[in-house]
C-alpha cells in the first residue's frame, strides 16, 4: 500500500496482536451504556486517530466494497487476518479502522463512489 507512510504500516502490524490496543480490543463491544463505556469509546477512537492514517484514505474505493472488506474482517479472527497476504491484510485493517471510527462517532460519510 504505497499510500501508507512507513510509520502507518508499522502501526498496522501492531494491530495484528492480541494486546490491549490490538485489533481485537478495537473491535470489542463496549457493553451497556455507561460512563465507562463512553470513556472506552473515546479511547478506541483516540487510538484509531493516533495511527496517523491519511484523512482521505479509502476515498477512491466504492463504499460498498469498503464495507464488504470491513465486514469480512469483522467475521475473521485476528489470527486469520494475520495469515492474509500483506496487501490484503493492510486493506482489511484499514477498512476495519474506517468502519470502526465511523461506528464510534455514529457518522457515515461518503468515502467514494456508490
Amino acid at each position: 500500500m504505497k499510500w501508507l507512510r512507513p510509520p502507518s504500516k508499522c502501526t498496522l502490524w501492531k494491530l495484528d496482536s492480541e494486546s490491549r490496543e490490538g485489533l481485537a480490543w478495537l473491535r470489542k463491544s463496549p457493553g451497556k451504556p455507561s460512563a465507562r463505556a463512553a470513556l472506552a469509546h473515546i479511547e478506541r477512537l483516540g487510538t484509531i486517530r493516533d495511527l496517523g492514517l491519511p484523512p482521505d484514505i479509502g476515498r477512491n474505493v466504492r463504499q460498498n466494497r469498503l464495507l464488504r472488506i470491513a465486514r469480512e474482517g469483522a467475521y475473521s479472527a485476528v489470527y486469520q487476518i494475520q495469515e492474509y497476504e500483506t496487501e490484503r491484510r493492510h486493506a482489511t485493517l484499514v477498512a476495519i479502522l474506517i468502519d470502526t471510527a465511523a461506528t464510534l462517532t455514529d457518522v457515515r460519510t461518503p468515502r467514494g463512489r456508490d
